[in-house]
């Protein structure tokens, strides 16, 4: 009698991975219905030039800040970035619903952009906005400044720590066996009775 093939066993589906998998899909597909609209607003009905012929005589005038002015003036590639991004994650997302291992690096190496975006952005924030501010301003609005400082601060740790814990979550064995990176460690190639006692 010929050895049975060894079966793999059916991978659990976790709710962890479902209900993070349907958050990712219904927020990147609002994101990919409002870029969507936004990149039709900019590139239909905003005329380009008229958009960098207002940029560029505030910037002149000097009221409005430099990196607010090269935003809004690259305003038209910055929404269709914004919309492939956007796409892209719900792709991951829909992935990830049906348990492809490359939707679970796709999730990881989003966190870890996110990481580094959300602490580069928060320290950015000191030092781009504080020079904006007249000399007298800052020093009325001084106390009010830290206020706002240390509570984007805090806000940028705890989402980072979070997303910490979600990439750790994702690198873990039962993730792992979910999404079929790895075989489950109770896993042990049997073969039939019959032919295991004709052996001995």
């Amino acid at each position: 009698m010929e050895p049975s093939v060894p079966v793999v066993p059916h991978r659990i589906r976790s709710s962890f991975v479902t209900s993070t998998a349907w958050i990712l899909i219904a927020t990147s597909g609002i994101g990919v219905f409002v870029t969507l609209l936004q990149t039709i607003f900019f590139f239909v009905l905003v005329k380009a030039q008229d958009l960098d012929n207002a940029m560029k005589a505030a910037s002149t005038a000097g009221s409005i800040p430099g990196f607010m002015v090269f935003g809004i003036t690259h305003i038209r590639s910055i929404a269709a970035l914004m919309l492939l991004v956007f796409c892209v994650l719900f792709t991951i997302g829909v992935g990830f619903l049906r348990r492809y291992d490359w939707a679970r690096k796709g999730v990881i190496a989003f966190c870890a952009l996110s990481i580094v975006f959300n602490l580069a952005s928060s320290i950015g924030q000191y030092f781009i906005m504080r020079p904006q501010m007249a000399p007298g301003a800052l020093a009325q609005f001084q106390f009010l400044f830290t206020v706002m400082n240390i509570a984007a601060y805090a806000l940028s740790f705890g989402f980072s720590v979070a997303l910490i814990f979600l990439i750790k979550r994702l690198c873990s064995r039962p993730l792992l066996e979910e999404f079929g990176s790895c075989r489950p460690l109770d896993f042990e190639p049997k073969i039939n009775a019959p032919f295991h006692s004709h052996l001995k």
